[in-house]
């Protein structure tokens, strides 16, 4: 007995399965993308409103304590819905204590541009 056309165990691909330009991901993805972009141009934007308004070291030095306050929270596990849940007494308490440690780490960061400008003349620019 001979039987025709055996399947030779590949498997079949459906056109309406084919990936195209019009594939549900695709325009997900393109919507993603677009938001991220929007998002961020707008925080440009925040931003450059930030820096005309207090100039441009004052904006960095602001960025750079978010930065730090941001660093000092994730290391206690905190975060700022945590602090909003908190005491009026409490929070003011780690406030207090965050604020001092955002001052110490500024110390520092000055005193080891200051030694590297000192031991390297190049550097005064800085």
């Amino acid at each position: 007995m001979k039987i025709d056309n055996i399947s030779t165990g590949s498997s079949m691909t459906y056109p309406a399965v084919k990936k195209n330009k019009d594939h549900f991901s695709d325009h997900l993805a393109k919507s993603v993308s677009a938001k991220k972009l929007t998002e961020k141009a707008t925080q440009n934007t925040v931003d450059m409103d930030a820096i005309r308004k207090k100039g441009l070291l004052t904006y960095i030095e602001e960025r750079r304590k978010e930065k730090i306050r941001e660093e000092i929270l994730k290391q206690r596990g905190l975060t700022e819905e945590d602090l909003a849940a908190m005491s009026p007494e409490q929070r003011a308490k780690i406030e207090q204590s965050i604020d001092d440690e955002i001052q110490k780490r500024l110390a520092a960061e000055s005193e080891l541009k200051k030694n590297d400008k000192d031991s390297n003349p190049f550097l005064t620019l800085l």
